[in-house]
């Protein structure tokens, strides 16, 4: 089935792991432990446009991009994006947790979670995930795909997180390729024990924490219409397909507003609930994205010459197969 992981997946128990691949000019790294993961893509353009010819002692714009998947306790996806040109640096860092997942039943209609519909709820930090399970890319491909799958230890869930030094084209008309700055995280649920006797619908909560200069803000600017995004600065993004899948079928995503729940330091904390439009669905594949809102340094690739791109598919069919785009982006 789509939603099931790959059989050939490294389990990693204790593995401590170092690749480095150089695609264009875009350099990937990876560290791989029990329950965690880090990638590090950096881009260097020492010839920018902005630079007079001849002169040698100009530099270009040096971009960081750094995701970390951490499944020890509460599930983390952390991005951060660094770059300085000149004397100007940006930085962008957003924390993404999956928090619980609330049975409710939906008396009001409108298809997601309202006030006084919270039937039970399923808190996905108290028994905690499983050690990481990793697949790193095959030695000498041109196109490199990272993946690592969390699983939970006692629900049929796992977030399955990738990064490609491509751009990764999703089979869902209206929706634009994942790109080597953003992370895709596919959410995986099989058989949820509801617990309501009749109809009922399920909610994910999520918390995302940010640290930029700009408050997050709905940003739907050069997205499909079958996604939504919520910009964190200047780079940094949670985004979403609108639609999940149950098996055949597509089930809609209902998004709350990005609700300010915390201000610690220079980093607010933001709740967002994601309600799936169905009645106890037996199966749901959904995939947010994390990372940054655009190619953020002009020489971020896209494919090579005469490359194909690798194509993403679950379930079957139309349904979705994942800032975030970071937080966000639990991300997403």
């Amino acid at each position: 089935m789509g939603w099931m992981i790959v059989a050939a997946a490294v389990v990693v128990a204790v593995l401590a792991a170092n690749a480095r691949v150089v695609y264009a000019d875009r350099e990937i790294s990876w560290e791989l432990e029990a329950q965690q993961a880090k990638w590090k893509s950096e881009l260097r353009n020492t010839e920018p446009s902005s630079c007079p010819p001849g002169d040698d002692d100009c530099e270009g714009p040096e971009g960081s991009v750094k995701f970390l998947v951490d499944a020890s306790g509460e599930l983390k996806i952390e991005y951060e994006f660094e770059t300085e040109t000149g004397v100007l640096e940006t930085e962008t860092q957003i924390r993404f947790r999956p928090q619980e997942l609330i049975e409710f039943v939906d008396t009001d209609g409108n298809g997601k979670l309202s006030s006084g519909e919270w039937r039970y709820n399923t808190t996905l930090k108290d028994d905690g995930w499983r050690d990481l399970m990793c697949v790193a890319p095959a030695v000498g491909a041109t196109i490199k795909k990272y993946t690592c799958d969390a699983v939970h230890t006692t629900l049929d869930l796992t977030f399955r997180f990738t990064l490609t030094n491509v751009p990764i084209a999703l089979n869902i008309t209206g929706t634009t390729p994942v790109n080597p700055a953003v992370m895709k995280v596919d959410m995986l649920l099989h058989n949820f024990p509801y617990r309501v006797s009749g109809p009922s619908r399920l909610a994910l909560v999520t918390r995302a924490t940010a640290k930029t200069t700009q408050e997050p803000r709905d940003d739907d600017s050069g997205s499909g219409t079958e996604e939504e995004v919520v910009a964190f600065g200047k780079v940094g993004v949670f985004a979403w397909v609108k639609k999940a899948s149950n098996g055949n079928a597509s089930v809609p995503i209902f998004s709350s507003p990005v609700v300010l729940k915390d201000n610690v330091g220079d980093e607010g904390e933001y709740d967002i609930t994601f309600s799936f439009g169905a009645d106890k669905p037996s199966h749901l594949v959904w995939d947010p994205q994390l990372g940054a809102s655009s190619n953020p340094m002009a020489g971020i690739t896209t494919s090579a010459a005469g490359t194909s791109v690798p194509t993403t598919s679950v379930a079957a069919a139309v349904a979705v197969a994942a800032v975030v785009a970071l937080c966000m982006a639990t991300l997403a």
